[in-house]
């Protein structure tokens, strides 16, 4: 056994780093906690790198979280399984699948890009993949030690950002697109609820109340037990942090820039997001999955001209749906100079 560091304390909390062997291990003790042993992941932070760490909502990494479970079959405590809520549509998705890593443990390439925005649309998300050199894909491709065959030759004919962009779109669509607003509510509310902790806590008490297997080592590195021994340094691009309402461990995206970690929020969020999205599948149900895509992109006032590039609808398709809804007393309008604006009603209960 060797060191690799002298003990340190502060804020009450004791890190001693050794060798077993060959294998870091890193025996952490805090004023709430015991002794405990593990083989961690390391990710070290400068100081220009800790002022950039923030928060961030990802519909993709959403999306990425049901593949992962679809390909463990096993059910979620509160989702059950992950088919029941990405849909059907997985049938239909072959390089997808094929880059789905078997059993949903492993790496993951290309799925979840790195978050563009705070709050990102699937749109926004889809652009960046679309927008992806073949090298920074080869890369990532690489990066998972399996073959691939159709991603490869996808690559070779450079169709594969243009196939895999479609693929992703057509399990978003009959899959998390009706029920993401509900989705995003709830991890907003938990980004919030972590912005508030950041201001009375700190940067080092908010990373280390993320998850019994997330511990901040108190210079400047964020361990994290994943079975696994690595060290990596951020840069300067900073981390991104994202809560997930379907994982039920960390995962780590360090290759990318900026790095992400996910980590799993509480079941009782979880719970409180099933309800709302068992209750927006009803009503999908009752008025058809189109008409329900139109009435959550009108969470504020839009022409039928913005509502269908935002939707990627033809324009009489969007105006047809736009009327229904509006007879059935589902939307409000005003005219804008030239435009008329159409907007959901708020009164209505079940936007709540």
């Amino acid at each position: 056994m060797r060191f690799l560091r002298n003990k340190s304390e502060s804020d009450g909390q004791v890190t001693v780093g050794y060798w077993i062997g060959c294998v870091p291990v890193t025996t952490i003790r805090t004023a709430r906690s015991r002794w405990w042993h593990v083989v961690v992941e390391r990710i070290e932070l400068s100081p220009g790198a800790m002022a950039r760490v923030r928060w961030g909502v990802s519909p993709l990494g959403t999306l990425s979280a049901f593949l992962r479970l679809a390909a463990s079959g096993e059910r979620h405590p509160v989702w059950g399984r992950a088919r029941d809520v990405v849909g059907g549509a997985l049938d239909r998705t072959p390089l997808v699948a094929e880059l789905v890593p078997r059993g949903g443990r492993g790496y993951m390439p290309l799925v979840a890009p790195p978050l563009p925005a705070a709050r990102p649309s699937a749109d926004d998300e889809l652009d960046v993949i679309r927008a992806l050199a073949d090298s920074a894909v080869d890369d990532q491709l690489s990066q998972t030690g399996r073959p691939m065959p159709r991603a490869r030759r996808l690559l070779e004919a450079g169709q594969i950002t243009t196939v895999l962009v479609a693929e992703l779109s057509l399990l978003w669509r009959h899959g998390l697109a009706r029920v993401w607003p509900d989705l995003e509510h709830a991890l907003d509310e938990e980004c919030q609820m972590r912005s508030h902790l950041l201001g009375t806590e700190g940067l080092a008490g908010t990373l280390d109340t993320l998850h019994p297997r997330v511990r901040w080592a108190g210079d400047g590195a964020l361990l994290v037990d994943r079975g696994r021994r690595r060290t990596t340094n951020v840069g300067a691009a900073g981390l991104v942090v994202v809560p997930s309402l379907v994982d039920s461990v960390p995962r780590l995206a360090l290759e990318t820039a900026p790095a992400c970690i996910s980590y799993p929020v509480g079941l009782e969020i979880v719970e409180g997001s099933r309800h709302r999205e068992r209750r927006v599948r009803a009503a999908a149900r009752m008025i058809g999955d189109t008409r329900w895509r139109v009435l959550q992109a009108l969470d504020e006032g839009r022409s039928t001209t913005e509502l269908a590039e935002r939707l990627r609808l033809p324009l009489s398709t969007v105006a047809t749906h736009v009327s229904v809804l509006y007879r059935a007393g589902l939307l409000t309008r005003r005219r804008v100079g030239r435009s008329v604006v159409y907007e959901r009603d708020r009164a209505r209960p079940w936007f709540s």
